[in-house]
């Protein structure tokens, strides 16, 4: 028998759908958590656990991380251009700073 050295959470943060959008959120949220589970790895040493929830994707990250006692975040960033009057202040800026632990950003 194989003991559980780590647990891996497969997160994607769903914003609030626009109202044109065709698909309902639960349908949006089964097929991020089905392409999610693919990427978990089939090592039994890990246990993966994946999950769609809704809301604003700095703030839920950081409060999941936080729930769920987490040593390490990593976020895929991706580059946004600098456009006048934008925000500076972008999800992922809002995970480092928030973070309940270190948190990794890997570019696309």
């Amino acid at each position: 028998m194989h003991e559980c050295i780590g647990k891996l959470i497969l997160l994607h943060v769903i914003q609030s759908l626009a109202a044109d959008v065709p698909t309902s959120l639960e349908e949006n949220a089964e097929s991020i958590r089905t392409r999610l589970q693919a990427l978990a790895p089939s090592d039994a040493q890990i246990h993966s656990e994946v999950m769609a929830p809704e809301g604003q994707p700095g703030d839920t990250i950081a409060e999941i991380a936080l729930q769920m006692n987490a040593d390490l975040i990593v976020v895929g960033a991706k580059r946004r251009p600098l456009l006048p009057g934008h925000a500076t202040w972008t999800e992922d800026h809002k995970v480092v700073c928030h973070a309940p632990c270190p948190v990794l950003t890997v570019r696309d």
